[in-house]
């Protein structure tokens, strides 16, 4: 076909752009983790029967995804997949722009037909006492990926299985945050969520603000008294004296 050819195709959408996509040969998906192709991708996240944690990256594949694939790797019903967008063209009519500004970017296509349509983005959890982090993700914790797939996810898991998981993911959570109360929670969510923590926090400082206010004026208006006390008992201890 000629070049010509290709170009009038394109032009008349009866050829797909080119799009690279990174060559994978069986042995690659021998671990834990599934490697994605661009020309796998949609094969893969789509499947109905399964909960499909995707995380976008570049280079090699996280260390943090490899150990939630551990713990995920006797439930049939969920695959942790990673794509190197470093070897591959994403889909930008499925995922924004913005995840080629990013280290790391999870998604998740829950088990759901419906669902499939529109992956669910991972938020970095809020932790008690801290705002929500933006911006890139770096060094995700396994425990709050972990959590967020079984808080999200429409697999169904085995209770002793999805109890003993929960389990891990509780012990690692605590170490990692010092005991902090911790939640996965959608990207959406994090956004407002993160607003109304945020307008709570202004709150309380105009609250305090306040309260200040009004215990620096009591203070005054004690010193005053105090002052007036003095100057009488200094009058009356003069006219004594007369």
């Amino acid at each position: 076909m000629s070049a010509s050819t290709f170009l009038s195709r394109v032009a008349n959408m009866s050829e797909p752009p080119f799009r690279k996509s990174q060559h994978l040969a069986e042995a690659d998906n021998n671990g834990p983790v599934k490697l994605v192709s661009a020309n796998t991708h949609n094969s893969v996240v789509t499947n109905p029967a399964k909960d499909v944690l995707i995380c976008l990256h570049y280079g090699e594949v996280p260390h943090s995804l490899a150990l939630v694939a551990m713990l995920f790797s006797d439930v049939v019903d969920i695959d942790i997949t990673a794509f190197d967008l470093s070897a591959n063209d994403p889909d930008l009519g499925i995922y924004p722009p913005d995840i080629l500004k990013r280290a790391e970017t999870f998604y998740l296509y829950p088990a759901d037909p419906m669902a499939k349509m529109k992956p669910i983005r991972y938020a970095e959890p809020h932790i008690q006492g801290q705002s929500a982090r933006g911006g890139r993700q770096q060094g995700a914790e396994p425990s709050a990926i972990a959590d967020f797939v079984l808080a999200h996810g429409k697999a169904r898991i085995e209770p002793k299985r999805r109890a003993a998981i929960a389990a891990a993911i509780a012990i690692d959570s605590s170490h990692a945050t010092g005991g902090a109360q911790r939640r996965a929670e959608p990207l959406e969510e994090a956004e407002a969520n993160g607003k109304g923590r945020a307008k709570k926090r202004k709150q309380k400082i105009g609250t305090g603000t306040a309260k200040e206010e009004r215990q620096a004026q009591m203070r005054t208006k004690s010193s005053k008294k105090k002052k007036r006390k003095t100057r009488t008992k200094a009058s009356q201890s003069r006219k004594e004296e007369l």
